[in-house]
């Protein structure tokens, strides 16, 4: 296996660790939820469902898609968020419970809500850096952007605002943690993945 393969590998699995850990960040402030899983919980009010399996059969309806337009973007970076995000979410949030025990007036949630948004459009930004595929909703952007060529940030806070829009239209509610994540996770992940190309992978 090439040397720089496995760099590529390293820097997928630290990405993925990373944005875990700013996922529960997020849950810890307790602000709002981010806008895909917004978007999943209303669907899950709407029919009266478990969470978990809505999410499952919308992260593979929307892989369906991807399959049937452009399936580069699906590797093992694809795989590995699917089977991995949701149980390093839960560690993530039993550690940070034990390092945040207290209940925080609403500043100190706020920071760790920004916090968690800065950590997650890092951690995103590194594993699409490395190229070896990313969860099914982190893709759509790719290939909008590939296919189209605007410019990343637009895209994903579009897609943010409507999956929020979506979730709201179906019942759920919104917090200032939706807002910020749907304006701010496009911007920090387009940042976060050029510097991850130039200082971490150095291409």
């Amino acid at each position: 296996m090439e040397r720089a393969y496995i760099k590529r590998i390293i820097v997928l699995v630290l990405g993925i660790i990373i944005l875990s850990s700013g996922i529960a960040l997020f849950i810890k402030a307790d602000l709002g939820c981010d806008p895909y899983t917004t978007l999943n919980l209303g669907v899950s009010s709407a029919v009266n469902y478990n969470f978990a399996i809505v999410q499952i059969i919308i992260n593979l309806v929307i892989l369906a898609f991807i399959l049937a337009i452009d399936k580069s973007f699906i590797n093992i970076g694809t795989i590995i968020s699917l089977f991995c995000v949701g149980p390093l979410i839960e560690c993530f949030t039993k550690v940070i419970d034990r390092v945040l025990p207290y209940q925080y007036g609403l500043v100190g949630r706020v920071v760790i809500l920004i916090t968690g948004c800065l950590v997650v459009a890092f951690g995103v930004g590194v594993y699409i850096a490395a190229g070896l595929g990313v969860g099914p909703y982190d893709i759509l952007p790719l290939i909008i952007e590939k296919k189209k060529s605007w410019p990343y940030k637009w895209i994903r806070i579009t897609l943010d605002i409507s999956c929020a829009a979506i979730g709201v239209a179906l019942g759920e509610t919104i917090g200032i943690g939706t807002i910020i994540a749907a304006l701010g996770l496009g911007p920090g992940i387009e940042y976060f993945r050029s510097f991850a190309v130039k200082f971490i992978l150095k291409q």
